[in-house]
């Protein structure tokens, strides 16, 4: 390797580490302003089906390059709506979506519906499921699976859902994969015409 490539490369992985580090500071940030500030949080109406066509759009680029198809669907579309920062509820269906396509063989599933009352969003894929071990801790912060990154991006998304009342769960397919289901309350009358 001649002199200037040997230096191009260190280069290039100079300022990969350095994004790669940006991003970690940046998810903690989140994280720590998300468990104690209450202003960083402004909910308004959100309608699901537009945030996740939004969900689709950023992380198809990833899903063409690992060659796996997302397939969308949703049951009762206009009453697919919650109370939600959107920029932060976007994040954390990104941050499961992309964990999806990382694990995923060819496929990636995303379906939303209301089921007994409230507002279930199903993100599964057909990969080898999540190791049992590691279920229980999935969205503690710092946990990494084996092709993680920082192991924030669950627990980031975790938090989100919590803010805007909702749950995440995830457990193994019988058919394999993984699945992660994230409910969320209707909206209240209130809350609509706020």
């Amino acid at each position: 390797m001649k002199e200037g490539e040997s230096v191009r490369k260190g280069l290039d992985i100079i300022l990969s580490e350095s994004r790669r580090l940006k991003n970690i500071i940046t998810e903690m940030t989140l994280l720590a302003k998300l468990d104690s500030e209450e202003d960083v949080y402004k909910p308004t109406t959100v309608c699901l089906k537009d945030l996740l066509t939004e969900t689709i759009e950023r992380v198809n680029p990833m899903g063409v390059k690992r060659e796996v198809t997302l397939h969308c669907s949703y049951e009762d579309a206009q009453q697919l709506k919650v109370f939600a920062d959107q920029d932060k509820l976007l994040q954390a269906f990104i941050n499961v979506t992309t964990n999806a396509i990382r694990h995923a063989n060819e496929h990636i599933y995303i379906h939303a519906a209301i089921v007994m009352g409230r507002i279930e969003l199903s993100i599964s894929d057909d990969g080898s499921g999540i190791e049992e071990e590691v279920l229980p801790y999935l969205f503690y912060r710092f946990l990494k699976g084996k092709n993680g990154d920082t192991g924030l991006g669950l627990a980031i998304s975790r938090a989100i859902v919590e803010r805007c009342g909702g749950m995440i769960t995830a457990e193994n397919r019988e058919e394999g994969g993984a699945l992660f289901k994230l409910n969320f309350p209707m909206m209240t009358e209130h809350q609509q015409t706020a």
